[in-house]
């Protein structure tokens, strides 16, 4: 663990197709076509079933998915859950 003290873990996730399209965007510049957006969803499945072996998230983490929000949005979840953390 990267900070195993810390008051707040968190352990962000999403579909493997929304990771796929959103690489696909920052790396292409464009949204992908569907065939560009099925090879890159499978690699990124197999990929996590290989990282799954040695990265786990931490016991006392918070599982946000993302799938479905905007980076702002994610942004403003974590501070809210910092903000709840600290306040107990």
């Amino acid at each position: 663990a990267v900070f195993p003290d810390a008051a707040l873990k968190v352990w962000l996730v999403a579909s493997a197709r929304e990771r796929a399209r959103r690489r696909s965007v920052e790396i292409l510049g464009r949204p992908p076509a569907e065939a560009e957006l099925a090879a890159e969803a499978a690699a990124l499945v197999a990929r996590d079933e290989r990282d799954a072996r040695q990265t786990q998230p931490a016991a006392d983490a918070i599982e946000l998915d993302t799938t479905r929000m905007t980076q702002p949005e994610q942004v403003a979840r974590i501070v809210e859950l910092a903000r709840e953390r600290l306040s107990r």
